[in-house]
């Protein structure tokens, strides 16, 4: 309706209708659409808040002014698996705990309250799992007039990874950049390996005259690499796709071994074995291999630790090779 026929319709001058109309337009109850000079206004078509944040991928949290939580999606049901009666009214603080260093989550809170945007990363453990979330903390304002804050949660657990895998990167880098021998570097990548994929075992297996495999140096759980997966470097396949330069990768559930190379009977599970040859001027000189608890190694993870062999075998083809003490399990 055009404001001549809302003035009409209600018997009220213009100049008060159009008063009314501002306000109604300021909360967002109608909407006006210019045809010409003239405007038309229409109630407003709401869509309903809760709708809109339970499409949306990132965790969101609406809290008061007393730090409880009033409203949340079901990304944050994901996250946390439990039902909304669970969480509806507690106080944030005891959602998100402190961290074993005592620091608490969501310290920039109280200037949010205040009227202040604010930013901050946190991280929460989810069984095994370590998950990073960069929170962008929204003022905002009830309609009864009460300050509250709306948390927008995204998942950076990815970018994280992928920045500590850098510096971890850029030291390991530093490091045979300086006077190490051969064994010192050797020993450097295979504990690199198994800090930067959260392995349950990492190893060094060099090439023998006759073309085989014994171990020379292992980090972690060294019954893994020297029972579970003694049948693997024992079969001429697996040498021969190390030997041919060819990683090797096998995924493990229960005791039936699956992902892209099959045919490995007898060995526990549920984990993950990798292994990347180590090339000294174009020829094999050995192989990395890492265990792990995961039943999959991620992609990330298998590219990271051929980056490490890649920097191994960069190192290695600028040493003078000298005589290695093999180091049986």
């Amino acid at each position: 309706m055009s404001l001549r026929e809302i003035s009409e319709a209600i018997s009220m001058n213009r100049v008060t209708v159009a008063r009314h109309l501002d306000v109604l337009m300021a909360s967002g109850r109608v909407e006006m659409v210019p045809f010409g000079q003239a405007k038309v206004f229409y109630l407003s078509q709401r869509v309903p808040v809760a709708s809109l944040i339970n499409c949306l991928s990132d965790v969101i949290l609406v809290v008061d002014d007393r730090m409880k939580i009033r409203q949340f999606n079901t990304a944050f049901l994901k996250l946390f698996g439990e039902t909304a009666e669970d969480y509806y009214g507690l106080p944030v603080h005891d959602v998100f705990l402190s961290d074993d260093n005592g620091n608490h989550s969501f310290e920039s809170l109280d200037m949010a309250l205040r009227g202040k945007y604010m930013t901050e990363d946190i991280a929460i453990n989810r069984g095994d799992e370590k998950i990073c979330l960069k929170v962008d903390m929204y003022p905002c304002i009830f309609e009864n007039g009460e300050r509250s804050v709306s948390l927008v949660m995204t998942d950076v657990s990815f970018r994280k990874k992928s920045e500590e895998f850098l510096r971890i990167n850029t030291e390991m880098i530093r490091k045979m950049s300086a006077e190490f021998s051969s064994d010192e570097i050797l020993i450097l990548g295979a504990e690199t390996a198994k800090n930067v994929l959260n392995a349950d075992a990492a190893a060094i297996f060099l090439n023998n005259d006759a073309d085989t495999f014994s171990n020379h140096y292992c980090t972690g759980n060294g019954e893994r690499f020297g029972s579970d997966f003694n049948e693997i470097w024992g079969r001429n396949e697996f040498n021969n796709q190390i030997l041919n330069g060819n990683p090797v990768y096998y995924s493990y559930a229960g005791t039936e071994a699956c992902g892209e190379t099959r045919g490995a009977p007898g060995l526990s599970g549920p984990g993950s074995f990798l292994s990347y040859p180590l090339l000294r001027k174009g020829i094999v000189a050995g192989f990395i291999a890492v265990f792990s608890k995961k039943p999959d190694i991620p992609e990330i993870e298998r590219n990271e630790l051929e980056l490490i062999s890649c920097q191994i075998s960069y190192a290695l083809s600028k040493e003078t090779f000298g005589k290695y003490c093999e180091k049986e399990l």
